[in-house]
């Protein structure tokens, strides 16, 4: 599932602060994979709403969701070091972030599939929330 295909990218990634890349660009590089058809988000969202109505597949949803949080971290934590920054925030509000960012720009993708830029957006604002929710070290 996900969370497997996240964990195999955050442990295929090689960061090297030398290469001249900047944050956004490692992150949209190691990310961009995972951004799955678009039919798949639509089929998300409908999950969603129906998760929204029902407790118990609310509680599966959000076990889930969790689970993709503590997936990323790792990836996220690596890759700010290489930029001398850390994670200034704590871990439920940088996942919470992240996947905010992520789902409102894949939204837009739902509504206009052929058009690539609200997938390249949504990498791009994870990037930007993990950026500002870091510090320097």
């Amino acid at each position: 599932g996900l969370i497997t295909r996240v964990r195999g990218v955050v442990d295929a990634l090689e960061y090297d602060a030398s290469d001249g890349r900047s944050f956004e660009e490692i992150v949209v590089a190691a990310l961009s994979g995972l951004v799955g058809d678009v039919s798949w988000h639509v089929l998300m969202a409908e999950f969603g709403a129906h998760a929204a109505r029902n407790p118990g597949l609310a509680a599966v949803v959000t076990g889930h969701r969790a689970a993709l949080r503590d997936a990323l971290r790792p990836m996220i934590v690596h890759g700010l070091a290489t930029h001398g920054r850390e994670v200034a925030v704590d871990d439920d509000t940088l996942g919470r972030g992240v996947v905010a960012a992520y789902e409102g720009a894949m939204a837009q993708a739902m509504i206009e599939p052929a058009n690539p830029v609200p997938a390249r957006l949504a990498l791009e604002l994870v990037a930007a929330v993990i950026w500002s929710f870091s510090r320097e070290r």
